[in-house]
């Protein structure tokens, strides 16, 4: 009898795939990062190229510089401050830097700097308008007509204007200044405001005008501002038109009433 004897053979068992996956996983993402950092270091070289290419070359060198809005400041010492000068590159100029410049000069309220690329700036300012000589510090200086102090008065900045005097209680008074001036310009008196050679504010007369060229003085009481004004108007119209007004020395408008003094002693009015 043969006997025939089975072998069974078993197979070697399969080795996991994960760990292949995991080292290429790794691989990929080390490949990327490798990427992106060349490729990060070419856009920085990229810009850094182009930044000294467009701060360097010839293209926004500035050849132009518009300055509008002076009359009481030269252009030249605005164009000097601000630091701008033919063949800089305007990429290289700080906007707020030029305005913080500008403004240092006291007779500038406001400044806007614009850059035109590629080769031009505009700078706009607006000053501040004087109205008044003012004592301020033992020197005589500008004021607007809100007596602010502007700039002190020099030879090579001379205007000619009336003086501010303030009185006690003229400071409070000086807000309204302004408003007074424009009623009267608009209620037209029969003299011309640019007579008027001081302007004095005082709590015990309110505001007082001379006009030296006339010898004539104008008191206006600040009960009531319009009224008084109006009252004064038609008081000087009617002198005017009565040929008195040459000879009056003062006129008075308070409470309702205006008083006019004639240069005669005898010829003092009430109206």
């Amino acid at each position: 009898m043969i006997e025939r004897t089975s072998q069974t053979s078993e197979l070697p068992p399969k080795k996991s795939g994960k760990g292949w996956r995991g080292v290429r996983f790794l691989v990929k993402w080390i490949l990327l990062l490798f990427c992106a950092l060349l490729f990060l270091y070419g856009s920085g070289y990229g810009m850094m190229w182009a930044y000294q290419t467009v701060t360097t070359g010839s293209f926004f060198e500035i050849r132009r510089i518009d300055i509008s809005g002076t009359t009481f400041v030269n252009q030249e010492d605005i164009r000097n401050a601000s630091g701008l000068k033919l063949g800089m590159n305007s990429l290289k100029c700080s906007i707020s830097h030029i305005e913080a410049q500008i403004r240092k000069n006291p007779w500038i309220k406001n400044v806007s700097v614009i850059r035109r690329l590629p080769d031009a700036f505009e700078i706009r300012v607006r000053e501040y308008v004087p109205a008044f000589w003012i004592i301020h510090e033992d020197r005589i200086c500008y004021a607007d007509a809100f007596g602010r102090i502007i700039a002190p008065v020099t030879p090579d900045s001379f205007i000619s204007l009336p003086s501010l005097e303030l009185l006690p209680g003229g400071r409070e008074i000086l807000p309204d200044l302004d408003r007074v001036l424009k009623m009267m310009k608009g209620l037209q008196l029969p003299v011309s405001m640019s007579e008027i050679s001081l302007f004095r504010l005082s709590a015990a007369k309110g505001i007082e005008l001379f006009l030296a060229d006339r010898n004539l003085t104008l008191c206006i009481a600040e009960d009531d501002w319009n009224g008084n004004l109006t009252r004064m108007t038609v008081v000087m119209r009617d002198l005017a038109r009565r040929g008195e007004l040459n000879h009056t020395r003062e006129i008075h408008a308070d409470r309702s009433s205006v008083w006019a003094s004639l240069s005669q002693p005898d010829q003092r009015e009430r109206q």
